[in-house]
């Protein structure tokens, strides 16, 4: 059975952490708005695509029995 991401708490506490994020933003001065205002609130967006696209591509690697581990350190380096 396929699990949703919209069940994770994860998922839901990004949504409450993007709202706070995005209610602050908004109360920045103008000036501020088109540059800080959009890191913030897109860093925030970003969180909770990574959640879903990380549940997806687990669920992914299981189905087709290809549950890839973690690199070492080592192998990091080469990519």
């Amino acid at each position: 059975m396929a699990y949703k991401f919209e069940d994770l708490e994860v998922w839901t506490r990004t949504l409450d952490y993007s709202d706070q994020v995005h209610d602050i933003a908004e109360q920045r001065p103008k000036h501020e708005r088109y540059n800080l205002a959009d890191q913030m609130t897109g860093a925030t967006n970003s969180i909770a695509e990574n959640v879903a696209v990380s549940l997806a591509t687990a669920q992914a690697s299981l189905l087709i029995g290809e549950a890839s581990p973690c690199p070492e350190p080592s192998e990091l380096s080469s990519l």
